[in-house]
């Protein structure tokens, strides 16, 4: 569940007699924010940029999970930079996720991973309320503004600012402005790619269509491991980051059950002193609606059933 590094062993002598050390304990990202790097590097794309870091660093290729990067990152000479600001700053170019898993790997995931993954593709489990599907003790619904972008606005380093918006969104929901500046993209046109204008304004386009309406979300989902069967144990304890389930709401007054389709963002288990005590959290967004070209794909690029070209 979790392979890390021990903070500290604090000790705790209560007057009953007892002895007790709560361990405090971090993943990866400490280590990567303790490493500074003064070097220069050489313009790559995303993935074999993050694995530079970690060659930099001495962080073992069997501890690492990268996928193959979608953007050419800038070159640069770095004066005293955490590694852990620059593997989060590829990520942000990207528009990817890097992130710690439960034994302990990086993880690199571009943005295309949950497009192309089958376990981001294809549903990896049904949870329901009903008795049928697997249980779920507790399901967070949220429907809100909170996520709605309707002007978003993008900037390379050294760059002009592009700019997507959606006037109908603005005129329903007022105009709600999503900015990203400084983003580390190189010039990729001299080899077939775009310049770094062109891929701002790919991304902002792309993540207007995905943000510019609000949407029904269920937000966490927790279940418990008392008496579950082996089907539930097994989603327990091998679902992960960008993992893609299903879930079912029957609404308390009748009528058809509310499916929804959601990745997994976060994973949290709290663990008592006995089994019945283990409860599992997953913090979850809405699977996008939309569907993408994705050219030379058997599945995503075929004429008249995906619509839109992932940048």
């Amino acid at each position: 569940l979790f392979t890390g590094f021990i903070e500290d062993w604090p000790p705790d002598w209560p007057l009953d007699g007892t002895a007790n050390i709560t361990l405090h304990c971090v993943d990866g990202f400490k280590l990567f924010n303790l490493n500074q790097l003064n070097t220069t590097l050489a313009q790559e794309y995303s993935g074999d940029a993050i694995n530079t870091m970690l060659t930099l660093i001495g962080w073992p290729a069997g501890d690492r999970a990268v996928s193959n990067g979608q953007t050419l990152i800038t070159g640069n000479v770095l004066t005293d930079t955490p590694v852990l600001q620059r593997l989060q700053d590829i990520a942000n170019t990207e528009n990817g996720l890097v992130f710690v898993r439960g034994d302990g790997a990086l993880v690199f995931q571009n943005r295309h991973y949950r497009l192309t993954t089958s376990a981001s593709v294809t549903s990896q489990a049904t949870f329901g309320d009903s008795g049928v599907e697997l249980p779920y003790v507790e399901l967070k619904p949220s429907y809100d503004d909170n996520q709605i972008w309707n002007d978003v606005r993008v900037t390379a380093a050294g760059g002009t600012e592009q700019t997507a918006s959606d006037s109908t969104s603005q005129t329903a929901y007022g105009k709600r402005t999503l900015s990203k500046s400084g983003l580390i993209i190189a010039d990729a046109s001299g080899g077939g790619g775009s310049t770094p204008d062109e891929e701002a304004a790919n991304a902002a386009a792309w993540l207007l269509a995905i943000y510019k309406e609000p949407a029904l979300r269920f937000t966490s989902l927790t279940i418990q491991g008392h008496a579950a069967p082996a089907t539930l144990w097994t989603q327990i304890l091998n679902r992960t980051i960008s993992d893609r389930i299903t879930v079912l709401k029957r609404p308390p007054g009748g009528g058809a059950a509310i499916s929804q389709e959601c990745f997994i963002e976060s994973v949290e288990h709290q663990i008592g002193s006995n089994i019945e005590d283990w409860r599992t959290t997953w913090q979850l967004s809405p699977t996008s609606s939309l569907t993408y070209w994705i050219l030379d794909s058997a599945t995503l690029s075929v004429l008249d059933s995906t619509t839109r070209l992932a940048y």
